[in-house]
């Protein structure tokens, strides 16, 4: 299961990458009442291939093959979240956002 720890995805139409926002709680409360290990995504250069209006994103979409923008995933070490919710969800958020830097690091 994926889970955005910002609550969802980011309304931004412009195509810049930038790290994770602040994550809200339900990804720890969710990691503590199952004691899944979360394991971190980072994903850099996926608005190279769409962002913006409906249409400039339909336009990204069947221009891509063309321009064939760099995406790049980084899976980081699989975490355990244990504790106090409020420093769970901050180690989490610390653990995507080193595999967002880490996903950026490999984009041309």
């Amino acid at each position: 299961m994926l889970i955005y720890g910002e609550g969802g995805l980011p309304k931004r139409r412009d195509p810049r990458d930038t790290e994770p926002g602040a994550f809200r709680t339900g990804l720890a409360r969710l990691a503590a009442a199952t004691n899944a290990p979360v394991v971190p995504l980072g994903q850099c250069g996926a608005r190279r291939l769409s962002s913006g209006s409906t249409a400039k994103q339909l336009a990204g979409f069947a221009t891509a093959p063309l321009r064939r923008p760099a995406l790049h995933v980084h899976l980081g070490t699989p975490i355990r979240l244990a504790g106090d919710i409020s420093e769970a969800t901050a180690a989490a958020h610390r653990a995507v956002t080193l595999a967002w830097h880490t996903a950026e690091q490999h984009l041309p």
